[in-house]
């Protein structure tokens, strides 16, 4: 699982209480819920998270280095075309 901790931690105990368990095929701290399996999966969950963020940084740096050179961003609207002389603007 990756994403928000507190959600996949809600989501962990409404499993928990229906008397059934979360499985990782990887097995990364879901053979039980004894503390260290608990802590394996809080840390797998924090990189995960981590993971997404330095995502969300990467394309957004990107996408500012991308205007500043005057770059088009984004998708052409519908119903409009770029014009094959200046593909930064749209008619």
């Amino acid at each position: 699982m990756s994403g928000d901790p507190v959600l996949i931690a809600m989501i962990e105990r409404l499993v928990e209480k229906r008397g059934a368990r979360i499985i990782s095929v990887a097995g990364e701290g879901t053979e039980g819920d004894d503390p260290t399996n608990r802590l394996m999966r809080r840390i797998v969950d924090a990189f995960a998270e981590y993971e997404i963020l330095l995502v969300k940084a990467r394309t957004t740096a990107a996408l500012q280095a991308k205007k500043s050179r005057g770059e088009r961003t984004g998708t052409v609207p519908y119903g409009y075309k770029l014009h094959p002389m200046n593909p930064k603007n749209c008619d």
